[in-house]
């Protein structure tokens, strides 16, 4: 927010087409003011890359999850595997009954 420099109520955006130029205006006192950095509006993300398997070890309980068969866990010996991808590159698995990842 731009605030104006006489009466410090907030100024607002306004297109000057006739000098084709961007401004600030107070709707107060009228005062203007050119912008000079014309970014506007900037977001800032700040993504990162978890392990999801770890953080949401609970969503495993669901039914819905994929499970593999074909797998056996080294711990209990049970084929109640689940697994979820990461990333494009990894696939975690998890078993179920132990609660142990694999």
């Amino acid at each position: 927010m731009i605030f104006c420099n006489k009466c410090s109520n907030i100024c607002h955006l306004n297109d000057n087409m006739e000098l084709k130029k961007l401004q600030y205006v107070c709707v107060e006192c009228s005062f203007k003011e050119d912008i000079t950095n014309y970014c506007i509006l900037q977001k800032k993300y700040n993504i990162q890359k978890e392990n999801l398997s770890l953080n949401h070890m609970i969503n495993f309980k669901d039914p819905t999850f994929p499970t593999n068969t074909n797998m056996k866990c080294y711990n209990c010996n049970n084929t109640n595997i689940k697994y979820i991808r990461n990333n494009n590159l990894s696939i975690q698995h998890f078993c179920v009954d132990c609660n142990i990842l694999l």
